[in-house]
């Protein structure tokens, strides 16, 4: 939730001095984060986890920021009983500075992108900067300034950041040329291709034919019928060890898993992906 996240610890402050004093509590908002509650514990007790398991509590939590912020600007006597939310809102001009000082660092030093790509911490910095210099104002100020920022952010992602990804993402194009070179009686198979089984079989658009061990794959075309395969290099080494008369028809060079790290200026070695044609 960041750079919202001390404005809901500033909640919990205020509802707990509220509570200390007798203050009735707001019905809505015992809904609200009983519903961030239930869920984030119910997963957290879960065996098994994923992140994205806790996200049905963002929209709780958007409606508490929402709701913090307009306590804070219109109701009488906010000073005293929204103390922490006021805290918390103090918090977010320097988060979006930091936030862009450290994207200015990993560009100048880690990142290979575009210089667009500058864009991003330049707004994040001038927002938090004026967020800073707003005083009492930057509680009516601070949505639309982190909606500018963000906003930045999403621009950034989709006319830098994913491309950068992208085209080192070789399988789609690996795919089209089987697609484009398979006749009607060549089977197209896959060999050890794990998590991209899913583009090949998307860009192929025909019926693939998936193994994972040298015996499955020498099982499978033992029929002396033609085909085209689609492997990492290091598993057409191990199936020549093993005899199988392949020869390599394609090959490209690219990234066998996805992650940050595509955006470095010292990229992690490319893997080598080949279409190999053969009758074992």
């Amino acid at each position: 939730m960041l750079p919202w996240t001390p404005v809901l610890l500033g909640r919990l402050y205020d509802l707990w001095t509220a509570f200390r004093r007798g203050v009735q509590s707001d019905p809505f908002e015992v809904m609200l984060w009983s519903w961030v509650f239930v869920v984030v514990a119910f997963f957290s007790a879960s065996h098994f986890k994923l992140d994205h398991y806790v996200f049905p509590a963002a929209p709780a939590l958007c409606l508490l920021i929402a709701k913090s912020w307009n306590d804070a600007r219109h109701l009488a006597g906010a000073e005293q009983s929204h103390r922490g939310v006021r805290a918390g809102f103090l918090c977010i001009g320097p988060l979006l500075a930091l936030g862009g000082l450290t994207v200015a660092a990993l560009l100048a030093t880690r990142f290979a992108l575009p210089p667009g790509a500058w864009a991003l911490p330049v707004v994040w910095v001038a927002a938090g900067a004026i967020l800073i210099a707003s005083g009492r104002a930057r509680i009516s100020r601070a949505p639309a300034l982190t909606a500018a920022a963000f906003g930045t952010l999403y621009i950034v992602a989709i006319a830098h950041v994913v491309p950068a990804i992208e085209q080192q993402k070789v399988v789609a194009d690996v795919a089209r040329w089987v697609a484009a070179h398979a006749e009607s009686s060549t089977r197209v198979c896959s060999h050890r291709l794990n998590r991209w089984n899913n583009s090949l079989l998307f860009y192929v658009a025909q019926p693939v034919t998936m193994t994972e061990t040298p015996e499955r794959f020498f099982e499978q075309f033992a029929d002396g019928r033609p085909f085209l395969c689609v492997m990492p290099k290091s598993a057409y080494d191990e199936l020549s060890v093993k005899g199988a008369p392949l020869h390599v028809v394609y090959s490209r060079d690219g990234l066998w898993a996805t992650s940050g790290r595509a955006l470095w200026k010292s990229q992690a070695p490319l893997t080598k992906f080949v279409v190999v044609a053969g009758m074992p």
